[in-house]
């Protein structure tokens, strides 16, 4: 893509880090599926020049990047371990996950902090550019599509860009063979609170 698209999805990112990063909490929902439902408030993240979307209802957070522990033997797709608050909650590289080229981490990088099926998880992104709320008419499910898509819920279009909008279940981001590697968060937190 042209450098001109990648500053503006740069300049994008910039403009929606006050309310994205840090510790802010974006607005939750308070479900606990977070496949397509009539919520259509979606978080727009970054990888290179290409857009994502993940439901904001299974979004707690976005915060910048912090130093990753990294787990020997860990799936592919698991870059490490993070600390959020006192709990340990696995990295995930949605490069990786997505099969898209990896690159070093940089410090404008970004976590993404979600919740799905009673696990917390930290996706990594090049960042979160906007929260939006397309209308119902620009948002297609992934079965209309191809049902056989795990990784993708759906797709909106957006000022004229079809968005994948990401499944965040488990089994759609970790190899078949890794989905149950990880613990429910009741779990991690034991862990967490025995090894401070």
């Amino acid at each position: 893509m042209a450098s001109g698209k990648t500053d503006e999805i740069r300049g994008r990112a910039k403009e929606a880090a006050g309310a994205l990063t840090g510790d802010a909490k974006l607005k939750r929902k308070g479900r606990t599926e977070h496949r397509m439902t009539n919520d259509r408030h979606l978080v727009i993240v970054a990888l290179d020049d290409r857009q994502y979307a993940l439901p904001l209802s299974a979004v707690d957070r976005v915060v910048r990047l912090v130093e990753i522990t990294p787990l020997p033997e860990a799936p592919e797709t698991i870059l490490g371990v993070i600390n959020v608050q006192g709990r340990i909650v696995p990295a995930l590289s949605l490069r990786r996950s997505l099969h898209i080229p990896e690159r070093d981490l940089r410090l404008s990088d970004q976590i993404i902090i979600a919740s799905f099926a009673q696990r917390t998880v930290a996706l990594v992104a090049d960042a979160a550019i906007d929260v939006v709320e397309p209308p119902e008419h620009a948002v297609t499910s992934a079965s209309a599509i191809l049902s056989d898509i795990a990784q993708v819920d759906g797709v909106v279009k957006l000022a004229g860009a079809l968005v994948p909008i990401l499944n965040l279940n488990p089994d759609a981001l970790l190899p078949l063979d890794t989905a149950g590697a990880l613990p429910p968060d009741d779990r991690a937190t034991v862990i967490a609170e025995t090894y401070p």
